[in-house]
């Protein structure tokens, strides 16, 4: 296993797996590195992903566009399967909503009068939507 960012793979030649989780894919990175019958793994947001915290911060909650990762799937990988990943977690207090806050995008664009709703919640139950892709070098 190897975690680096795709800009940190200039010594590598022969990954058999390699995986992104909410990142854009750089598909050249892919192609010198993985080898021949590797696969890629991509995990990105389903249409409902963090739905409620989305309502709280947001006046408006737009789903996220299907399919955005591995929208541009170049010639030599080809999509193998897709899995949807659902379910609920419920975060009992404030610091447990802040901390999921802190590990999205979100947490960059939020308003400080925004952020100050979401601390004020002593709890939220929220919803994970994610999309598993599973791409293979041919």
């Amino acid at each position: 296993w190897l975690a680096v960012s795709m800009i940190c793979l200039l010594w590598i030649t022969s990954l058999t797996p390699s995986s992104v989780f909410f990142s854009r894919c750089d598909w050249q990175e892919f192609k010198r590195t993985l080898k021949t019958g590797g696969y890629v793994f991509v995990l990105a947001p389903g249409t409902e992903h963090l739905f409620a915290l989305r309502q709280v911060i947001y006046e408006e909650v737009r789903p996220y566009p299907v399919d955005k990762m591995i929208s541009d799937i170049p010639a030599g990988f080809q999509q193998i399967e897709t899995q949807t990943v659902q379910g609920e977690m419920q975060l009992e207090h404030s610091e447990q909503i802040m901390d999921l806050l802190a590990m999205t995008p979100h947490y960059w664009h939020v308003k400080p009068e925004q952020k100050k709703k979401l601390e004020q919640l002593s709890s939220l139950n929220c919803n994970f939507d994610m999309k598993l892709y599973v791409i293979q070098k041919v």
